[in-house]
């Protein structure tokens, strides 16, 4: 069937919302549907980028339109509005977004549509949007990201419990590539892969790098102003190495690298632009990623994660304000090669039976019977 996905994220640019964007088209695309992606021409774009499909690592296997967009909110719902018409004049089977007002919009047009949200709707304005779109005929579904944001949209705005599912988030089955040389060849190598937003962690890596002088630890990503600071603030520790961003496409060479992978998670964390609170109702694609290398993970003992992660089983969950488990996590995992293998292969074997994008896909379309 014809799929249109109708976006708001800024594409290309270096942010998680727009990387899950690209591959759930490519994902219904690998599901034998036809997609068409319809994007805004953003001003925040990443430069010097000529190809989309090579910058996120997916096949150009659907069709992408980029739509005039001013930078304001005006200029904005002028998009959504403008995305919706352009659907309408499609005749899809079927529009995708992960804008309620888009949802809204095609809903309203008589266009079958999905709606997949990653937090609670809170400003006045789109919750009276939520509650009409709720009542539409053409309204098919909420998709939500985790069991407790499934909760929290049951408990204050009453959806119906067949028009709501779960479906966390996927990763790629990963590419081969050759190991980096990461610097000092027989050290023990920690990676993050991830931007370094308030509550992602970089804090409690500082503290491990001084507690583990025997590990190297390699950040991957982080916007050019987080970069700046960190690299001066740590300036005189010498086993934290800065790789700064790397596009989407070729992270994985650095998760391959690393003997083990960290995701620090704080009680609070903030989104794209600093703002916000989602420690809740995450479902991070770091972690499907890290889940798809098959490498040890060590991540935070959060609510949210544990609906994906099992402590000892497919990774070590570690309290985010407990540095001294942190600590002998990695120490474990350093002398323990069998469980360091044992965590990272049953943590692939979950991966490539429940967490791909295509299986994602699949779910979300089986949610429309």
């Amino acid at each position: 069937m014809k799929i249109i996905y109708i976006s708001n994220s800024i594409i290309p640019s270096r942010t998680a919302n727009s990387i899950q964007v690209m591959k759930m088209c490519q994902a219904f695309a690998d599901n034998g549907h036809e997609v068409l992606l319809f994007y805004p021409n953003h001003i925040m774009s990443e430069s010097g980028i000529t190809n989309i499909y090579e910058y996120y690592g997916v096949r150009e296997c659907f069709q992408s339109l980029k739509l005039p967009c001013i930078k304001n909110k005006i200029g904005l719902y002028f998009y959504e509005i403008l995305a919706a018409i352009l659907s309408k004049k499609q005749a899809p089977k079927l529009v995708y977004t992960r804008s309620l007002r888009s949802c809204f919009f095609c809903s309203f047009m008589q266009l079958n549509s999905i709606f997949e949200a990653h937090k609670l709707i809170l400003k006045k304005i789109n919750l009276s949007f939520l509650v009409t779109l709720i009542n539409l005929k053409h309204f098919k579904h909420l998709i939500v990201i985790s069991d407790a944001l499934k909760q929290d949209f049951q408990n204050q705005y009453n959806i119906p419990r067949h028009k709501i599912t779960t479906i966390h988030d996927a990763a790629d089955e990963p590419r081969q590539y050759e190991k980096l040389e990461l610097d000092q060849p027989n050290r023990f190598k920690v990676g993050y892969v991830g931007h370094l937003y308030p509550g992602k962690g970089m804090e409690l890596i500082v503290e491990l790098s001084i507690r583990c002088s025997w590990a190297d630890f390699h950040i991957v990503g982080g916007s050019k102003s987080d970069l700046d600071y960190w690299t001066v603030k740590l300036k005189d520790l010498k086993n934290i190495y800065f790789h700064g961003f790397i596009p989407p496409a070729e992270t994985e060479k650095y998760r391959q690298s690393c003997d083990v992978l960290i995701a620090p998670y704080q009680r609070r964390v903030s989104v794209y632009g600093g703002g916000g609170d989602v420690a809740r109702w995450m479902s991070p694609l770091k972690i499907f990623e890290y889940m798809a290398s098959g490498k040890a993970i060590i991540a935070s003992d959060l609510p949210v994660l544990r609906e994906v992660l099992t402590h000892e089983v497919t990774a070590i969950l570690s309290a985010p304000e407990d540095i001294d488990a942190w600590v002998n996590g990695l120490i474990n995992l350093r002398d323990n090669a069998k469980l360091r293998n044992s965590l990272g292969k049953i943590a692939r074997q979950e991966f490539k039976k429940k967490y791909t994008w295509k299986a994602r896909a699949e779910k979300i379309l089986q949610s429309l019977i």
